[in-house]
């Protein structure tokens, strides 16, 4: 499921929810016609939140981009050798082998 902006006849635009399957777009629901920015807007935050409720899924975790927040990153400090510490030659066969 998308949220499309169809332009009408009369400038206006449309805002609707369209589902692509086996190679034909369907209307899902439409939101209505704005003729100002802020009406689309306020029509796309319903599109969206009626995609996220058919979905079920939580579009918050990266919706805002300025509300990201990556603090949880593991230093190299925090990283524990469990094993022959010397055994760099069989880890390097591995690897290759893997590749």
């Amino acid at each position: 499921m998308f949220i499309r902006r169809k332009t009408n006849k009369t400038g206006s635009i449309s805002i609707q929810v369209i589902d692509k399957s086996k190679r034909h777009y369907r209307v899902i629901k439409s939101f209505g016609t704005g003729s100002t920015e802020v009406e689309i807007i306020r029509l796309e935050e319903y599109a969206r939140q009626y995609v996220r409720e058919q979905t079920e899924m939580n579009w918050s975790l990266f919706e805002y981009e300025d509300e990201i927040r990556l603090t949880n990153f593991i230093s190299n400090s925090q990283i524990q050798v469990i094993g022959p510490k010397n055994d760099t030659e069989n880890i390097k066969q591995a690897i290759f082998a893997w590749n």
